[in-house]
């Protein structure tokens, strides 16, 4: 009974090492790990960026140079850029517009004084006024 006991404490021993060692993996496997999961995720969006390829850059990647998807990176990420600044460029021209809309308004509504009444009641052109 004894040695029952020693052998499934032995075993109980063994299975807390294994599982010890996958929990708490060594630094420089999950750096290895983490640097393997980059690699693939740039790698599968490659296509997209190759949609965006020219002839010449689809050449220079299948004979090894990444720098062409990079290239194209930059390129869409400065055209991403432009429609940003674009769509601001928009809704501070709204602004303006609302704003100077709002401010005719404001003027147009306003009291005006006695002298600009008289100014714009129509004139009789010299003669009486018909009561």
């Amino acid at each position: 009974m004894v040695g029952i006991g020693l052998a499934l404490l032995w075993l109980a021993h063994l299975f807390g090492k294994v599982l010890h060692a996958q929990v708490n993996v060594p630094h420089d496997v999950e750096a290895g790990r983490t640097m393997d999961e980059a690699g693939r995720q740039v790698w599968s969006k490659a296509p997209h960026l190759m949609k965006h390829m020219t002839h010449d850059q689809l050449r220079r990647l299948a004979a090894g140079d990444p720098q062409p998807l990079d290239e194209v990176n930059d390129q869409l990420a400065r055209e991403r850029e432009r429609e940003v600044s674009n769509s601001e460029k928009r809704a501070r021209e709204d602004q303006e517009r609302r704003d100077r809309a709002r401010s005719m308004n404001s003027r147009y509504l306003s009291p005006r004084s006695t002298d600009e009444i008289a100014d714009l009641m129509p004139s009789n052109n010299g003669q009486s006024p018909h009561f």
